[in-house]
């Protein structure tokens, strides 16, 4: 009965998989398609404030991060063990901060976007759409403080097929926004922006639609506000406001340091060059995302060894699915970006985007490990590392930039290098210390995945010999000959005999299901 059980959350997660890899795949349509769009008509210098005014974002969260990093995890321990007074203590308490929150935060932002020339270096004649742009970002801000608690049903319900669902639906709203908005007016930057705006307001009734239909018995009311769940949970986060500002230090601050140190247009080179990795990120959230629900199931059973069987087959997949695509982009990257944008410099981009990817080669293959610092409450010595990391990073960034010609390279180059030397020697080390396990037990993955990189690189080259990739037809035939090999030889490096027969095993249920 339990390796049917066990089957049965496995073949849901590989589901929940496929539905996040479909979702990606509308939201890589959008950001290859309209950011050249966005760069021939604006220049570059106009698409590196989209992704400045969601970097105010993040610095923004730095308020809000210690509640609502971890309330997930009380909220979903105590669903777990049929507690729902206790979770409604949890949901509302957390609920009523961020709306005083919201309502603190909204008039210092409005000054904020008054004002917003005086802090940046922003052209002339981009001013207001700049000033429009962080408006809408701020308010899409704001509603993510007040509606996020409702993502919780999906993800306490193992239901992320739904969410995914979700995603699609809204990434196709967000498309239809922007291309009415380009068709109506004109190209502007700020129906990116309002695209978005507008997907995660649907996205957030669907939430709150599904935490009624799955969740009933979780509620918002004001007899169930508590400070002292919120000061418990707000304890338990502190830490991981901690590391977020620590990530901030580490890479979120780099394209505004360009814009005040190196100039708009370098900046813009740096969010161009950034665009790649950013989707390789998502990609990795997307795929290691349905392993948590289950991690998180298991460790408030007290089934250890499940939280590590979970955390080590998404680690597994990672490697398999993440690496191939990073090699590929690593010999293919400078034919995609003379094609994708032709009037910047390609080598330039490619070697910045090289320097960004560095931090994901060993990050990839462990990332199942960071959710076990979150389900273990055991944050608090992983953000102190973190923060450690950033303020080198930050000394690191300024000598070079102060010292030496390295100008946008120190940039883009050094907080992933930081992150490399963390994630090789650290991470892995503390997520198996937080369970009580071995101190090998994460490295087999990240031993596996380096291998696979390798490899995946040596067949990549073999084939741009062959399919140079200077065209789109003969880019994404290459492209995607080297990706099919790369998966499959991933396949064979990493998983061993059992995982892959019942990845084999679901492949072909499904296809039975749809003949």
């Amino acid at each position: 009965m339990c390796d049917m059980a066990q089957q049965g959350k496995q073949k849901q997660i590989l589901f929940n998989m496929g539905a996040s890899i479909a979702s990606f795949a509308v939201s890589i349509i959008i950001s290859i398609f309209f950011t050249p769009v966005i760069v021939s008509k604006l220049g570059s210098d106009a698409y590196g404030f989209v992704s400045l005014a969601n970097n105010f974002v993040s610095y923004a969260t730095l308020i809000t991060i210690a509640l609502n990093s971890m309330e997930s995890r009380f909220v979903s321990i105590c669903v777990y063990r049929d507690d729902y007074e206790e979770a409604n203590t949890y949901f509302t308490s957390v609920f009523f901060a961020n709306v005083l929150i919201a309502v603190i935060l909204a008039p210092i932002m409005c000054v904020g976007v008054i004002n917003l020339e005086k802090f940046l270096n922003i052209p002339q004649e981009l001013v207001l759409d700049v000033k429009i742009t962080f408006a809408i970002v701020f308010v899409q801000f704001l509603l993510e403080i007040l509606t996020a608690r409702f993502e919780i049903a999906t993800y306490v319900t193992n239901r992320l097929n739904l969410y995914y669902l979700n995603q699609i639906l809204s990434s196709a709203v967000r498309l239809f926004v922007i291309i009415a908005g380009f068709s109506i007016f004109s190209v502007r930057i700020i129906f990116l922006v309002l695209g978005s705006l507008v997907a995660k307001a649907y996205v957030a009734s669907r939430n709150m639609h599904y935490t009624k239909e799955f969740l009933p018995r979780l509620v918002v009311q004001r007899k169930y506000f508590h400070m002292e769940s919120v000061k418990t949970v707000a304890a338990s986060g502190v830490w991981n406001l901690v590391s977020k500002l620590s990530s901030i230090l580490l890479d979120g601050l780099d394209l505004l340091v360009a814009n005040i140190f190196v100039g708009s247009a370098q900046m813009g080179a740096l969010s161009l060059s950034k665009t790649i990795p950013a989707l390789f990120m998502n990609l990795r959230g997307t795929l290691d995302y349905p392993f948590s629900p289950p991690m998180m199931e298991c460790y408030a059973q007290g089934d250890i060894d499940g939280v590590i069987r979970y955390a080590r087959f998404g680690n597994k997949i990672l490697g398999v699915f993440m690496i191939a695509p990073m090699a590929v982009f690593t010999v293919y990257g400078q034919s995609f970006f003379r094609l994708w944008v032709p009037s910047q410099d390609s080598m330039l981009l490619q070697i910045l985007s090289l320097l960004s990817i560095m931090s994901l080669i060993s990050g990839s293959c462990i990332n199942s490990v960071f959710t076990i610092f979150t389900i273990t409450n055991k944050v608090k010595l992983n953000s102190i590392v973190v923060l450690i990391t950033g303020v080198f990073t930050t000394i690191t960034v300024f000598s070079l930039l102060n010292f030496t010609n390295l100008g946008i390279y120190a940039i883009a180059g050094v907080s992933s290098f930081y992150s490399l030397l963390r994630n090789y020697i650290f991470t892995p080390l503390y997520g198996a210390h937080c369970l009580g396990v071995r101190k090998r037990t994460f490295y087999h993955e990240i031993l596996t995945g380096n291998i696979s990189l390798v490899a995946n690189c040596a067949v990549t080259l073999g084939v741009i010999r062959f399919i140079p990739g200077n065209s789109w037809i003969t880019l994404i035939f290459g492209c995607a000959i080297s990706g099919v090999i790369c998966v499959l030889l991933n396949t064979i490096l990493v998983f061993n005999k059992k995982e892959r027969r019942d990845m084999i095993s679901f492949v072909r249920e499904k296809i039975l299901k749809r003949k």
